[in-house]
């Protein structure tokens, strides 16, 4: 029986916890890698003409929506455009948005529990195209009293008391998530 000198037993502990690390981080990678597939592959409802158009066009979701978050993207329409006109990101701020997507009686309304997957994946679309409340102001949960909706639409009548469906009457195609309205015809050929 031989001794192992205390330098070769901390070597072979190094080297098991180093293989025990990688394999464990593999493990992991290839676990995520399999449920982001199958949970995009699941939310294929939304024409992908529509995602297309939305993310070749500035002005249909008032910013062009990148490939890393289109993901986000569908899952948003697939949970919020099923019911309601999908509002662009940017005109609330991000408090309210995740506040919005964690409550399950949405305006009064008792809604199912929205996925963790899901919740995170919409969050994260969310938040990257909309800003901050940094003010000492309340956060908004109404359009009308949100200052980047107000922002976004300056000089503009809006209708009393501002709706959802309220969107519709500038915006032709909201319903389709496109925010190019009648008022902003004049801006169609900017993106070109």
């Amino acid at each position: 029986m031989t001794l192992k000198s205390p330098v070769r037993q901390r070597l072979y502990r190094k080297a098991f916890t180093f293989a025990i690390m990688v394999g464990l981080s593999l493990l992991l990678g290839i676990g995520l890698g399999t449920s982001q597939t199958h949970s995009v592959e699941a939310q294929s409802e939304i024409p992908t003409a529509a995602l297309t158009q939305t993310s070749g066009n500035p002005y249909g979701m008032v910013d062009p929506i990148d490939d890393q978050q289109l993901a986000g993207y569908q899952t948003y329409l697939n949970q919020c455009a099923t019911c309601h006109v999908a509002l662009p990101a940017a005109v609330l701020p991000t408090q309210t948005w995740q506040a919005l997507i964690a409550d399950s009686a949405h305006y009064g309304i008792a809604l199912p529990p929205i996925a963790n997957f899901d919740q995170r994946l919409i969050l994260s679309y969310l938040q990257a195209y909309s800003r901050p409340n940094r003010d000492r102001r309340a956060i908004p949960y109404r359009l009308s009293r949100s200052a980047y909706f107000q922002a976004l639409h300056p000089q503009v009548s809006l209708p009393q008391p501002l709706t959802l469906s309220s969107c519709v009457g500038c915006h032709l195609g909201a319903s389709e998530q496109n925010y190019i309205g009648a008022a902003d015809q004049n801006y169609s050929g900017a993106a070109e």
